[in-house]
C-alpha cells in the first residue's frame, strides 16, 4: 500500500484528532462512511478487546497491524500515519509515543516478552537522544537494532 492509500485510508484521524479516547460506537459511524469492510472493524474489536470509548490511537496502532505482515511493519506505519514530517521525510514520532504503542501491539500480539521490549527500548534511547526525544523507522528497522518481533531464532 503506497504511502498516499495509508494516508487517505485513514483520513479519519485527521478528522478525529487528536482526542484521546472516542467512542467506539463513532469509530464504527466513521469506519461505515469510508465504506471499508465490516469484518475488518469487527476484528480489530475483539483483538483489541474494545468496547465503549476506546483509547484512539490504540486503536490506529491495531488497524496500522491490520495492513502490514508483522510488528515492525505495523510501527512503520504507525510512524508514517502520526509524523508530523512531510511526506517522503524520516517519519518521526515522539519517543514516548512509538513506546506505549509498541508495548500495546507486543502485549496484544503476546510472543515478544518484556526482557525484548525492553532491550528494543533501551537501544532505541541513544538514538532518540541525538533526535531531539524522536524516533523514526530507520531506528528500529536497522539491523542493529534488537526485533521488535521478539527474540531472534539462536
Amino acid at each position: 500500500m503506497s504511502e498516499t492509500t495509508k494516508k487517505e485510508k485513514f483520513w479519519i484521524i485527521i478528522e478525529l484528532g487528536p482526542k484521546k479516547k472516542i467512542s467506539l460506537a463513532l469509530i464504527e459511524e466513521k469506519w461505515k462512511d469510508l465504506a471499508l469492510p465490516k469484518e475488518q472493524f469487527d476484528d480489530l474489536v475483539r483483538i483489541g478487546n474494545f468496547t465503549g470509548d476506546v483509547v484512539w490511537l490504540q486503536f490506529i496502532a491495531l488497524a496500522c497491524s491490520h495492513l502490514s505482515k508483522d510488528i515492525i511493519g505495523a510501527m512503520k506505519t504507525v510512524c508514517e500515519i502520526l509524523t508530523h514530517d512531510p511526506e517522503g521525510g524520516a517519519a518521526r514520532i515522539p519517543f514516548p509515543l512509538f513506546q506505549d504503542l509498541y508495548k500495546y501491539l507486543a502485549k496484544v500480539d503476546g510472543d515478544i516478552s518484556p526482557e525484548q521490549i525492553n532491550a528494543v527500548i533501551e537501544h532505541l534511547e541513544y538514538h532518540v537522544k541525538k533526535q531531539n526525544g524522536y524516533v523514526q523507522p530507520r531506528n528500529f528497522m536497522s539491523p542493529h537494532c534488537p526485533t521488535l518481533l521478539g527474540e531472534a531464532p539462536k
